[in-house]
C-alpha cells in the first residue's frame, strides 16, 4: 500500500492520486471540517488561555494562534502522511517536527471511517504537538497533543488522568521508506508496564493518583511494606517508595492535596498516630506534621487549599477539633480557635469559593452556621445567624457558582430553603422561597454546570441546577440562573403533577437525568448547552417508559440501562459526537440481557448481564471498540454464574459468583491481567455465601461459611489478596452469622453482634475494627445496640446500660469510646430511633412520660432537644 500525502487548509485537498477508499477520503475532509469548528470555539472560550497553560506550559504566548483560530484559519496545518500501522510501530499517529509532519495509520483510518469522532481526537492530539513546537522551544511535560485534544474537544480531565498524561513518554521513532524519524505518537492500544512493583501474581493495586510539579504520587503494596506511599518521576523514569510505617504494616496514607507544587497527606506512622505530612521538595522525604503530640490521633481532615494555603480540621487534644492553616513561611500548623477552650467548633463543608475558604462551624450562641475566612486578616468570620438564637440552621450543599456561594439552610420560618452570600453579613440572603408555607422546597442534588452559551464572557460562571418543590408545580428541576439571580423552574410535567427528576449526572460539562413529562413516560434528558432547556431523548416511542437507570461516567460517555420496547433491557451509550444514544446489545432480538452492577473500574465499565449461552456472568465494555465484552464464562454453559455484590476494594475488583463447581464464592478481577481469580472459603463444591461486602479505606470485610466453623468474618489481605479471618471478642458460638448493620464511619468499620455474646451476659454489643492493629475489639459501656448510623462522620445509636436504660449514644471519633447522650434522667428510657439526618442535624423519634412519642433533633451542643410535642 504506497504512502498517500495530502496537504490540508480548511478543507482536504488530494495532492498525489492513489488508490484509496473514497469513504476515509470523506470522513478526512468531513473531520478537517469539524477541527475548524471546535478550534473555533475552543478559542472564543474565556477560559482559553489557561487550558493552553495546562496542555502546554505557563510560558507561552497565544495570542496569535487565538486570533488565527477564531478567524478559522488552519494555515500551517502539518502535511499529513498516511502509512502502514506498522510503519507507525502499532501507534494510531505520530508527529514529526523535523519535516513538519503528520503521520496517520491506514488500519486506524479504515477502521474508523464511520466513527468521526474517534478521527477528529486523533488529528487533534497530533495537531497539539505541532502546536507545542509553535509554543515552546523545549517539548512540553508528558503527553501535551492528548491533553491539548481533550481541552478542545471540552472534555473534563480528572487531577488522576491529568497526572497520567503528564507522565506519559510519547516519544518514539517510526520508520518510513527506510528512513528513521524521530516522531511524538498517539497513544497506542498496548499500556507499557512502569514498575512491577510486587512482584507476585497480586499486583499492587496503584491507586489514590496525583501529579504534584510533574512527579507522580499514588499509594500501593509492594508485598513487602504494607500499602504506602510512592512516587514515579517521569523524568527519570524511577518509581520509589516512600515507607511511612516501616515493616509490612499499612500506613493508611490518604487525603492526598497538591498545594502550590508542595504534597500534603495523612498517615499513621504506628508512634505518632494519625497526623498531617508533607513532602520536603528538596529531599523529597516525607515530613511529619504531629498536631497531637504523643500516640494520639489528631485525625486530620477536610484538606482544602485556598490560594496556596492549606487548610484543614484536627483535634490537638486541649481545644477540640477545630481549624487549622498551614503557615507558609514557617510551615508549621496555626490554630484558628473558634470556640475558646477545650469545647469543639466542629468546622465542616470546607469550601474554596473563588480564593475565600467558606465553611460550617458551630458554637453555643448560634449554633451550626455559616462562616468565611477573611482573606485579609485570616480570622474566621461569622456570616449570619440563619436560624437565630441557639438553633442550627444547618448549611449544606455548599456550592460556588458564578460568584457566589449557594447553599441550603433552614431558618425555622420558611424551612429548608436555597441562599446564597457574597461574602458579607448583609449579602447573605434567601434566593427564593420557591415553598411558600413553613415546610420549605427541601432543594437537594445540586449539580455545578458550566455555561457555554452567555454572550458576555465575564459572566461566564456556572449554573446551579437542583431539584425542589414549591407546592404549585411538584417536584421539579430547578436552576440558578448566573445572568439574572433569578431561580427558574424547569417544568418537565407541567401541573401540580411531579416529574420525578432523577439521576442528575454531569458528563463533561452536559447535565443527564431521567425523568416523566406525563406524555412518554420515564425517559433519559439532558441538558441543551446552547439554550439550556432541557431535551428529551426518546428511547421508547410513545407513552411507554424506556425506564433508563444505573446512569454511568466512564470517561465522559455516558452508559445506561434502557428497553426501547424492542430490543428488550439493554445497555446504551450516548454517542459524543451526536448527542444519540447507541444501542449496546448483548442479546439480539426481543429478549434482555438486563445488565446491572454497572461499576466505572479505571476507565472501564464492568456490569453483569444474561445471555441464553452464558447465563448471567460478568461483561466489560471494550474501550476501544464499544463492543461488549464477556470477561468470563465462570460457570461455562447457558447455567448463570450470577455475578452480584460488585465493589472495588484498594482498587481491584470483587464480586460474588457461582461457577458451578465451587458453589457461591468470592471472586477478584486481576488488575493487571484482567483474569478472573476465585476466591474458595468453602472448598469443594459447597458455597461460602460471601455476603456483608463493604470496603473501609481500601480493606474489603465480608462474612462467609468455610463449612468448618459455620460462619466467620474475613477481611482481604492487602499484602497477599487472599481471604484472612479475624477474630470476634466473644462472639456468641463464634458465629459471624450473628453480625450485622455493617457501618462505614471515615476509616473505622462498626457493626454488631445481634444475639448474646458468648457468656450470654451482654445482648447486641458493638464492635469496631481497631485502625492501629487491624483487630476487632469490642466497644464497652454499651449494649443493645441498634439503629447505627453515620451522620457527618459520627456514628449514632441507641444503647442500653443498666444505670441510663435505652439511650441516645454517639462514638466518641478521638478515643472510640460510646458517649451517652442521656436525657432521661436515671434508669428511665428515651428509646431513640428511626435516625436520618438532614442537612447535618440529627432527627429521631423518641419516648418520654412527659411528651409521649414525638421528633427529636440534636442541637449544636449535641443534646437532645423536643422538636415539637
Amino acid at each position: 500500500m504506497p504512502n498517500t500525502l495530502y496537504t490540508l487548509t480548511t478543507n482536504l485537498t488530494l495532492e498525489s492520486a492513489l488508490t484509496l477508499d473514497s469513504d476515509i477520503i470523506s470522513a478526512l475532509q468531513q473531520a478537517t471540517l469539524l477541527i475548524s469548528g471546535k478550534l473555533q470555539q475552543f478559542a472564543d472560550d474565556s477560559a482559553f488561555g489557561d487550558k493552553i497553560q495546562v496542555a502546554f506550559g505557563t510560558a507561552v504566548n497565544t495570542d496569535g494562534l487565538q486570533s488565527q483560530w477564531q478567524a478559522g484559519d488552519l494555515t500551517g496545518f502539518p502535511l499529513m502522511e498516511i502509512v502502514t500501522g506498522n510503519d507507525l510501530n502499532g501507534a494510531n499517529g505520530a508527529y514529526a517536527i523535523a519535516n513538519n509532519r503528520i503521520y496517520l495509520s491506514y488500519e486506524f483510518l479504515g477502521h474508523n471511517q464511520g466513527n468521526l469522532g474517534a478521527i477528529v481526537a486523533l488529528l487533534l492530539e497530533e495537531y497539539g504537538h505541532y502546536v507545542d513546537g509553535v509554543l515552546n522551544s523545549t517539548d512540553a511535560l508528558g503527553d501535551e497533543g492528548a491533553i491539548f485534544a481533550s481541552l478542545v474537544l471540552g472534555e473534563s480531565l480528572s487531577e488522576e488522568a491529568l497526572a497520567y498524561m503528564k507522565s506519559e513518554d510519547d516519544h518514539g521513532v517510526i520508520n518510513v521508506d527506510g528512513i528513521s524519524i524521530a516522531v511524538e505518537r498517539a497513544t497506542t492500544t498496548e499500556p507499557s508496564l512502569v514498575a512491577d512493583i510486587n512482584s507476585t501474581s497480586f499486583g499492587s493495586n496503584p491507586s489514590n493518583f496525583l501529579n504534584v510539579g510533574g512527579i507522580l504520587y499514588f499509594t500501593a503494596n509492594d508485598d513487602v511494606n504494607g500499602t504506602e506511599l510512592w512516587r514515579a518521576n517521569p523524568a527519570t523514569g524511577v518509581v520509589s517508595l516512600l515507607d511511612i510505617y516501616p515493616g509490612s504494616n499499612t500506613s493508611s496514607v490518604s487525603n492526598l492535596t497538591d498545594v502550590n507544587g508542595t504534597l500534603y497527606f495523612t498517615a499513621n506512622n504506628g508512634t505518632n498516630g494519625t497526623e498531617l505530612y508533607r513532602i520536603n521538595n528538596t529531599t523529597g522525604n516525607p515530613v511529619l506534621i504531629d498536631i497531637r503530640l504523643g500516640s494520639s490521633t489528631s485525625s486530620p481532615s477536610n484538606l482544602t487549599n485556598v490560594n496556596g494555603t492549606l487548610y484543614f480540621t484536627a483535634n490537638n487534644g486541649t481545644n477540640g477539633t477545630e481549624l487549622y492553616r498551614i503557615d507558609n513561611t514557617t510551615g508549621n500548623p496555626v490554630l484558628i480557635d473558634i470556640v475558646p477552650g477545650s469545647g469543639s467548633s466542629s468546622p465542616n463543608n470546607l469550601t474554596n469559593a473563588n480564593g475565600v475558604l467558606y465553611f460550617t462551624a458551630t458554637n453555643s450562641t448560634s449554633g451550626q452556621e455559616l462562616w468565611k475566612l477573611d482573606p485579609a486578616t485570616g480570622n474566621a468570620v461569622f456570616l449570619k445567624d440563619i436560624y437565630e438564637g441557639g438553633n442550627s440552621s444547618s448549611p449544606g450543599n455548599l456550592t460556588y457558582s458564578d460568584g457566589k456561594l449557594y447553599f441550603t439552610a433552614n431558618n425555622y420560618t420558611q424551612g429548608v430553603e436555597l441562599w446564597r452570600t457574597d461574602g458579607t453579613p448583609e449579602g447573605t440572603e434567601l434566593v427564593e422561597d420557591i415553598n411558600a408555607t413553613t415546610l420549605g422546597s427541601n432543594p437537594s442534588n445540586f449539580v455545578e454546570m458550566p455555561v457555554s452559551h452567555l454572550t458576555t464572557p465575564t459572566e461566564i460562571g456556572g449554573v446551579l441546577y437542583f431539584t425542589a418543590n414549591d407546592e404549585i408545580n411538584g417536584t421539579e428541576l430547578w436552576r440558578a440562573n448566573p445572568t439574572t439571580g433569578v431561580v427558574e423552574l424547569l417544568d418537565i410535567y407541567p401541573g401540580s403533577n411531579t416529574s420525578s427528576v432523577n439521576n442528575l449526572t454531569d458528563v463533561n460539562g452536559t447535565l443527564y437525568f431521567t425523568a416523566n413529562n406525563g406524555t412518554n413516560g420515564t425517559e433519559l434528558y439532558r441538558i441543551d448547552t446552547v439554550d439550556e432547556s432541557p431535551v428529551l431523548i426518546d428511547i421508547r416511542l410513545g407513552s411507554s417508559s424506556s425506564n433508563p437507570s444505573n446512569l454511568t461516567n466512564v470517561n465522559g460517555t455516558l452508559y445506561f440501562t434502557a428497553n426501547n420496547g424492542t430490543n428488550g433491557t439493554e445497555l446504551y451509550r450516548i454517542d459524543n459526537a451526536t448527542g444519540n444514544p447507541a444501542l449496546i446489545d448483548i442479546v439480539s432480538g426481543g429478549s434482555s440481557s438486563s445488565p446491572q452492577n454497572l461499576t466505572n473500574i479505571n476507565g472501564v465499565l464492568y456490569f453483569s448481564a444474561s445471555n441464553s449461552a452464558a447465563g448471567r456472568e460478568l461483561w466489560k465494555v471494550d474501550p476501544a471498540n464499544n463492543l461488549p465484552i464477556l470477561v468470563s464464562d465462570i460457570r461455562p454453559g447457558s447455567n448463570s454464574s450470577s455475578p452480584t455484590n460488585l465493589i472495588v476494594g484498594g482498587g481491584t475488583v470483587y464480586f460474588t459468583a457461582d461457577n458451578g463447581t465451587n458453589g457461591v464464592e468470592l471472586y477478584r478481577v486481576d488488575p493487571t491481567t484482567g483474569n478472573i481469580v476465585l476466591l474458595d472459603i468453602n472448598t469443594g463444591s459447597g458455597s461460602s455465601n460471601p455476603r456483608n461486602l463493604i470496603d473501609v479505606n481500601g480493606t474489603l470485610y465480608f462474612t462467609a461459611n468455610n463449612a468448618v466453623n459455620t460462619e466467620r468474618f474475613y477481611k482481604i489481605d492487602p499484602t497477599t489478596g487472599q481471604p484472612v479471618q479475624l477474630s470476634v471478642p466473644n462472639l456468641y458460638q463464634d458465629n459471624a452469622a450473628y453480625l450485622d448493620q455493617f457501618t462505614r464511619v471515615g476509616d473505622r468499620l462498626f457493626f454488631r453482634n445481634s444475639y448474646y455474646n458468648n457468656e450470654g451476659t451482654i445482648y447486641r454489643p458493638l464492635y469496631t475494627i481497631e485502625p492501629s492493629t487491624g483487630n476487632v475489639v469490642q466497644v464497652s459501656g454499651v449494649q443493645y445496640v441498634e439503629y447505627l448510623t453515620n451522620v457527618n462522620g459520627t456514628l449514632y445509636f441507641q444503647g442500653y446500660s443498666a444505670a441510663s436504660g435505652y439511650e441516645l449514644y454517639r462514638i466518641n471519633n478521638t478515643t472510640g469510646n460510646a458517649v451517652l447522650i442521656d436525657v432521661v434522667t436515671g434508669s428511665g428510657s428515651l428509646s431513640p430511633q428511626n435516625f436520618t439526618h438532614v442537612n447535618g442535624t440529627v432527627f429521631f423519634t423518641a419516648t418520654n412520660s412527659a411528651n409521649g412519642t414525638e421528633l427529636w433533633k440534636l442541637d449544636t451542643s449535641g443534646n437532645p432537644v423536643l422538636v415539637k410535642d
